[in-house]
């Protein structure tokens, strides 16, 4: 199982999109295991306009060899 959240949002400013995770823990196979995580991010009309840095964070959280092990990943939202 991967425990999937966001780490950093950039810049932080007083009115920043809001997420939304459905689920934060996603099961994979054992052997070649792929999965999806949804991220639903929103604005209102106060939000901030400018370019944000998401940086998504991904653990192992099941026993065995692979415990612990993390990965991240950054993608940028545009409120406009």
């Amino acid at each position: 199982m991967i425990n999937v959240l966001i780490s950093s949002v950039s810049p932080q400013t007083k009115y920043e999109p809001t997420f939304h995770q459905p689920a934060y823990d996603i099961w994979l196979p054992a052997k070649n295991g792929t999965g999806v995580a949804q991220i639903i991010a929103s604005a209102s009309d106060k939000t901030v306009k400018t370019t944000y840095t998401i940086t998504v964070k991904a653990t192992d959280v099941t026993s065995g060899c692979g415990y612990g092990v993390t990965h991240y990943v950054t993608f940028m939202l545009t409120v406009t």
